[in-house]
Order: structure tokens, then C-alpha cells, then sequence
């Protein structure tokens, strides 16, 4: 492993749980392949961001809202390959799920609906 990857690994590790309590495995922060250098950095980099979007999706999400992951990126203003992975932890997390509805998306193809989990 390279010098950036373990910097990444050291970063990430001084960031874990005590920032915010955060666990250090998915879905509780963005997933990254162990051997590859540019992936631990983009984890890294991506970590803060990863949360925040979550929290912006689950809100809109938990004021009724029943969307694609496409159509929630471009209702918060924000980047699909963004906001994709995000619905995934979510998922992962029991804050989401799907609607069994389904519903075209950019590229033509039929994407799944989401609403948050109800209490």
C-alpha cells in the first residue's frame, strides 16, 4: 500500500468515532477498496460530505416525499453519483425503503422509488 493510502487509513482513523461517533465501517462512512490509494483518499475526502447528504436526503425523505435517487439529487441541488451510495447506506441503516413503485430515470431506465422507514 502506498504512502497516500496509509495517510488516508491514519486520516480516516483520527476522524472515526470521535467525530460525531461515527463507526468506522459501511454504511456508517463510505466504503473504499483496502488497495488502492486514489479510493482511500476519495473515501476520505468524501467522509463529511457522506453524512450531510444522508441527513438532507432522510429529511426530505421524512416530510413525505417518495423519490428516485435521481429525481432526490436534483430536488437538493446536488450530484447523482453523489447522492446514489447514499441511498444505499440509508438502506443499510433501516432509514429507507423502497415503495414498490418504480419510475423512468435520465438514461431511460426504470429506477426504484424510496420513502423513509415509518416509526
Amino acid at each position: 500500500m502506498g504512502g497516500d493510502a496509509r495517510d488516508a487509513d491514519r486520516l480516516a482513523s483520527m476522524m472515526g468515532s470521535d467525530l460525531f461517533n461515527w463507526r468506522e465501517e459501511y454504511p456508517h462512512q463510505p466504503r473504499y477498496r483496502r488497495n488502492s490509494d486514489t479510493s482511500a483518499a476519495a473515501a476520505v475526502a468524501v467522509k463529511l460530505k457522506a453524512a450531510t447528504l444522508r441527513n438532507r436526503i432522510l429529511a426530505v425523505l421524512r416530510r413525505g416525499a417518495e423519490l428516485t435517487p435521481d429525481e432526490m439529487a436534483e430536488t437538493i441541488g446536488e450530484d447523482l453519483l453523489a447522492v446514489r451510495p447514499r441511498f444505499s447506506e440509508l438502506y443499510r441503516l433501516g432509514q429507507i425503503e423502497k415503495t414498490g413503485e418504480r419510475r423512468d430515470n435520465e438514461p431511460g431506465c426504470k429506477a426504484a422509488v424510496w420513502r423513509a422507514v415509518r416509526s
